[in-house]
């Protein structure tokens, strides 16, 4: 996660990417980044089972995190 927050976020931002998500399945984040003036900005933070995020820049469909976090079936 630190070379994605680093060196990742900084190649992406120079090529012109505008938006970041950061996902964490240990810890059951989502934080949304968007690149404004040359720096990222979070946006938002979702964390947990929430049923309902609307991440940007796709928050005309709701999300359900819960669905991201459970272990497939063996």
């Amino acid at each position: 996660m630190r070379r994605d927050r680093i060196q990742k976020s900084r190649i992406y931002r120079q090529a012109g990417v505008e938006w970041l998500w950061f996902i964490d399945p240990a810890a059951q984040t989502v934080e949304a980044l968007h690149a404004e003036t040359g720096r990222w900005s979070i946006i938002e933070a979702f964390e947990g089972a929430d049923a309902g995020a609307r991440i940007p820049p796709f928050d005309a469909v709701a999300l359900d995190l819960g669905r991201w976090w459970e272990m497939p079936a063996e």
